[in-house]
């Protein structure tokens, strides 16, 4: 069903809706075709609804001309990380190898000023 289809059929109502079709465009999903679960009046019954619902359903108010959600990248929450990657780096393999610190050290020093360059970019681009 499209949105102008549940909106003129639910007037000024929130709507739990199972997405079926939607696209990504510049960190907003757009959503196109809806499946209506349940139509709610009260706003708090709405909003609890909202927060038990999964991935593909979602709680929407007709009012709104289209459904349009951001996308906002969530740092931190896949996993923790150590900004100094390359002394952690550094100390493992000095821990396997501590008679070859000088050779470990010189060696690696610019693999691993890379490896913390890039392991900074992904990390501050991953949601």
């Amino acid at each position: 069903m499209q949105w102008q289809e549940v909106r003129q059929l639910y007037p000024d109502r929130f709507a739990k809706m199972h997405i079926l079709k939607s696209h990504i465009k510049d960190q907003t999903l757009y959503v196109e075709e809806v499946a209506v679960l349940k139509a709610y009046d009260d706003d708090l019954t709405a909003t609890r609804e909202l927060v038990r619902t999964k991935d593909p359903e979602l709680v929407y108010h007709t009012s709104k001309e289209t459904i349009e959600i951001a996308i906002k990248p969530m740092f931190g929450f896949r996993r923790s990380y150590d900004f100094n990657l390359k002394d952690t780096v550094v100390k493992r393999i000095l821990k396997k190898h501590p008679n070859n610190s000088k050779r470990v050290s010189a060696k690696s020093a610019e693999t691993l000023t890379a490896l913390s360059a890039v392991e900074r970019t992904r990390t501050s681009t991953e949601y």
